[in-house]
C-alpha cells in the first residue's frame, strides 16, 4: 500500500514533514478514488450531530454564530457601566 511506504519512507523526519506527505495522501486519494475521506472526522461528525439542514429557511448545515452585539446608549458617549464587571 502506498500510504505504508510513503509514511515508512519519512518515519525519522520533522513531524511537518509528515503533515506535507498527509496533505499529498489526501490529494491523491482525491484524484484517484474522487473522494477525500481519509480518517473518521470525528469533529465533523460532532458539530454537525443534531443540525438538520431542512429546519433553516437556507439549509445551512451550520446556523451563523453572532459574535457581537450592540448597546443601546443614553447619548453619544454616555456608557451605562456594570459595576459588577468592574470588582
Amino acid at each position: 500500500m502506498l500510504t505504508g511506504f510513503v509514511m515508512s519512507a519519512f518515519a525519522d523526519d520533522p513531524p511537518f514533514l509528515s503533515a506535507i506527505v498527509d496533505d499529498v495522501l489526501v490529494i491523491f486519494r482525491l484524484f484517484c478514488t474522487g473522494t477525500m475521506t481519509t480518517y473518521g472526522h470525528f469533529a465533523t461528525n460532532a458539530i454537525h450531530a443534531g443540525q438538520e439542514p431542512e429546519q433553516w429557511a437556507n439549509h445551512e448545515v451550520i446556523p451563523p454564530i453572532c459574535l457581537s452585539t450592540t448597546f443601546k446608549q443614553s447619548a453619544p458617549a454616555k456608557f451605562k457601566v456594570n459595576d459588577s464587571l468592574h470588582q
